[in-house]
């Protein structure tokens, strides 16, 4: 039968919002087509489902629509509206988890009068065929066709974006999933990584003293150390234990530097947080020799990063040209502290002489190990600095920093190229060093 729009009662609905695109494009098919299906309403018109139908009647300027009658009222309506949208592909987050919330009640409610009632399901008994059984969550899963922990994921992300509504913090990760863009799963895995990071960033602001700091722009703090001597006798007093989040260094490249790795690896299993990391550059002919000192002092090998060379190349060995060199990765603890995605191969580049890079090698491999494996206000060590370059990538994304060196000359030119690069950024982001 055909009832007047005006008359139909639209009370709360698990659908919150609809797309007025859809809307239009369901208007055009009504149009073309004719309603294939009537909508569904109780005896005293209040709407059980096709919400979308009727406003798509309503843009077509149509009075009345084809409806059918049925007899339902409370929460017997609920579910009915429920059903007829999960019969339904494509239903958004928003309304499944309004559906789980609206069945998660009504459950919650006859488990307690089934616990009063002292009908509760034994685990040891079967069913009486009366009471549904398994927990509530599971129950109501099942009337959305998702599992729990889907669900679970769906609402972290909502309660995320719900949490902060002023500022919009996590809206755009509700509206990706809202969207269909992402998938529950992938919309709180990056939920979790960028928490994560605010924490971090967070925890290293407030592990040192204001007082020793130098504030860079935007309110973030970089905090400058640089000292000459041998690393193993400077960072015993100048270096706190379990303090640095990481060591990246580039030591002497020969048969008879390789016992420095083993010093270095002593450094690293004092001074590393746990989850942290010690990148090393090394020289490839070694690198089995390299990776067993560092494993016998106590650190974790995870793997080689490779580094792609530019240009013209020294030549290692008399029948060897070197076009890469690597990176060598170890960590202290059950596992490294990463935060996104590291790659295992990058391409470098000759820096040119920039105001922001004086040096003459590339900051690039630095500045992408540095950025995955350290987040804002954190702090990174090199304590075989040589001229600069680990310093001047960490600086460039707002790391602090504690420099080593015991070569007099290299010592000079790095706290000059360290000096350069923070006066251009306190220039650039108009602050006071």
């Amino acid at each position: 039968m055909e009832i007047f729009i005006k008359d139909i009662k639209i009370g709360q609905r698990f659908r919150e919002k609809i797309n007025p695109f859809f809307i239009n494009n369901l208007a055009l098919d009504i149009e073309d087509k004719g309603l294939l299906h009537p909508i569904g309403v109780t005896k005293d018109n209040n709407l059980i489902f096709g919400r979308c139908r009727i406003e798509a009647y309503k843009l077509l300027k149509r009075e009345k629509i084809e409806a059918n009658i049925f007899d339902f009222s409370g929460s017997n309506l609920r579910r009915a509206e429920a059903s007829e949208n999960l019969l339904q592909s494509g239903r958004s987050p928003s309304e499944l988890l309004a559906i789980r919330r609206f069945f998660l009640d009504e459950e919650k409610a006859k488990a307690r009068a089934r616990m009063k009632a002292g009908k509760k399901i034994s685990p040891n008994k079967e069913p009486s065929g009366n009471f549904p059984q398994g927990k509530s969550r599971d129950i109501v899963a099942a009337y959305t066709g998702k599992s729990p922990k889907t669900l679970d994921a769906m609402q972290e992300v909502e309660d995320a974006s719900k949490a902060h509504p002023n500022d919009g913090k996590y809206t755009h990760l509700w509206e990706e999933l809202e969207s269909n863009n992402y998938k529950p799963f992938k919309a709180l895995r990056i939920l979790r990584s960028i928490k994560s990071m605010e924490k971090a960033i967070a925890e290293a602001k407030s592990e040192y003293d204001t007082e020793d700091i130098e504030k860079l722009g935007s309110g973030l703090v970089s905090s400058v150390q640089l000292y000459y001597g041998e690393f193993r006798e400077v960072a015993k007093d100048k270096v706190k234990d379990d303090s640095v989040p990481l060591i990246f260094t580039d030591p002497m490249y020969g048969e008879k530097d390789l016992p420095i790795y083993a010093h270095l690896a002593e450094l690293a299993k004092r001074v590393l947080k746990d989850g942290g990391s010690l990148v090393t550059y090394g020289n490839s002919a070694y690198i089995p020799e390299i990776i067993e000192m560092i494993r016998n002092k106590g650190l974790k090998y995870k793997r080689i990063i490779a580094i792609e060379l530019e240009g013209s190349f020294a030549p290692v060995w008399p029948d060897v040209t070197a076009a890469w060199k690597p990176l060598l990765w170890f960590y202290k603890g059950d596992k490294p502290t990463v935060h996104g995605r590291i790659r295992d191969f990058i391409k470098s580049k000759r820096a040119e002489d920039k105001d922001w890079s004086p040096l003459k090698q590339s900051v690039i491999e630095a500045g992408h190990v540095i950025e995955k494996l350290t987040v804002e206000s954190e702090l990174v060590h090199d304590p075989m600095m040589g001229q600069g370059t680990t310093g001047l990538a960490a600086l460039q994304i707002k790391r602090r920093f504690i420099g080593i060196d015991k070569d007099s000359q290299q010592f000079k030119i790095a706290k000059s190229n360290i000096k350069k690069v923070i006066s251009v950024i306190s220039d650039r982001e108009h602050a006071v060093i």
